[in-house]
């Protein structure tokens, strides 16, 4: 195997009105590191901040939605926002009794999911319904073009919405791993885990990776992101150490570990079982390094890291 290198840097939250959080803290290791936190009902932004599942990251920002509140988080200055124009259109949706399932973000805009339907929203709250369906849309991605899984099929279509091309397939409801291309899924630990992908506007691809019981470091593995070579899981009971494994058809080898028990960062036994299944811990990607996002304790965090691949 061979010799990685990685440094971690952590913040944790940010403060309201773009102002700096006060009582940064550092650590002196290998690297020094930043520690920030932020009290959810101490922040009007993020007040009644329960689930961190629809987010997006983007050239160092972080965008989440808090119900019917758009945040805007500057990962390196500290600061937070909401954007008022894209409140009023999830402010209208919420009064049709429809509630955001997913977001990516794009330069200029952002895909919303409403349980069939799916949005091009504008940074100033322009938004066009690009697909609707009678299934839930389960999860989607952009790239090349848009794939979006149902219960059963996993479609391409067009940024106007024209159905390009289909795939059958039987997915349930929950399994879905944020992804840097395409969609990943795997129902269970024990089950293989299955990326859907096309390089094409036309042509949808499947590649199948291991089922994560082979990896015995993990009691309970819980994959949250895929690279293209990577995925990166936690034991869904500890949530103490990061695991980067190489993906492989065979078995999906751990290559790296990046212990979280330092940085003060332990989720309680209730919080963990309100979660029903849905960890509050989250991994997303941007311009080269990785960021783990948590709810615990009443406190927002971030863990920025990167290791080299």
């Amino acid at each position: 195997m061979k010799k990685r290198l990685f440094y971690l840097l952590f913040a944790i939250g940010f403060s309201c009105n773009a102002q700096d959080n006060k009582g940064i803290k550092q650590q002196l290791n290998d690297t020094t590191r930043k520690i920030l936190d932020i009290s959810i009902v101490g922040n009007a932004l993020t007040k009644g901040l329960s689930d961190i599942s629809i987010f997006d990251i983007v050239d160092d920002t972080l965008y989440l939605i808090n119900r019917d509140s758009f945040l805007q988080i500057n990962i390196k200055s500290g600061s937070i926002s909401s954007n008022e124009k894209i409140n009023s259109f999830l402010n209208k949706q919420l009064k049709e009794k429809k509630y955001a399932s997913k977001l990516v973000s794009k330069k200029n805009h952002f895909y919303l999911s409403f349980f069939n339907e799916l949005y091009d929203v504008s940074k100033v709250g322009d938004a066009k319904k690009i697909y609707s369906n009678s299934y839930s849309i389960n999860d989607f991605s952009v790239n090349n073009n848009i794939l979006i899984a149902s219960r059963d099929t996993i479609k391409i279509i067009s940024s106007k919405g024209t159905l390009n091309s289909s795939l059958s397939f039987d997915f349930t409801d929950a399994g879905y791993i944020k992804a840097s291309q395409g969609i990943c899924y795997s129902a269970t630990s024990e089950d293989n885990i299955y990326e859907f992908y096309s390089p094409e506007s036309s042509n949808i691809k499947v590649k199948t990776f291991a089922s994560l019981a082979l990896n015995k470091e993990m009691e309970e593995p819980f994959v949250s992101y895929a690279s293209e070579d990577f995925f990166i899981a936690f034991d869904y009971w500890k949530r103490n150490t990061v695991y980067i494994l190489k993906k492989g058809a065979k078995k999906n080898e751990v290559v790296k570990t990046i212990s979280l028990k330092s940085l003060n960062y332990a989720p309680s036994h209730v919080e963990i079982q309100k979660e029903e299944g849905q960890p509050n811990f989250k991994i997303g990607y941007s311009n080269g390094t990785y960021y783990a996002i948590a709810l615990a304790k009443g406190k927002l965090k971030i863990f920025p890291f990167t290791f080299n691949e």
